[in-house]
């Protein structure tokens, strides 16, 4: 990670931080993911593909939306946290929901949490 030369001149830290191998290196638009986000994750998950898609990653410039296959995003605030209203903002209009059929792997996810496989899952 590179955090700058002003940023970390003035936070008093190393420019660069520690740089991971990664978990499926493989990961292309030739071999993209599936991303399931619960609460946060799924707002962390949204902010990903938006990053894939506008190639902000300088030393993977080939990134894009094409590297997900798919994002399920359950009980995330995808509009804001509503103390954000709470304290006064004004929330957006109601966007209508993109619905897109499942891949095999989320409705698997899915069959599993909501009791239908093994382990009765819907705690």
């Amino acid at each position: 990670a590179d955090y700058g030369a002003s940023h970390s001149a003035a936070c008093g830290h190393a420019r660069y931080g520690r740089t991971y191998g990664g978990l499926y290196p493989e990961w292309s638009a030739r071999r993209p993911v599936d991303l399931l986000g619960h609460s946060i994750g799924g707002v962390t998950a949204r902010v990903l593909l938006d990053l894939l898609r506008r190639r902000a990653f300088a030393s993977h410039p080939q990134t894009s939306a094409a590297w997900v296959r798919s994002l399920a995003a359950l009980s995330s605030p995808l509009n804001g946290d509503p103390v954000t209203f709470a304290l006064g903002a004004c929330p957006p209009p109601p966007a209508a929901p993109t619905v897109l059929p499942p891949t095999p792997t989320t409705a698997s996810v899915l069959h599993a949490r909501s009791g239908g496989g093994e382990g009765g899952g819907g705690e």
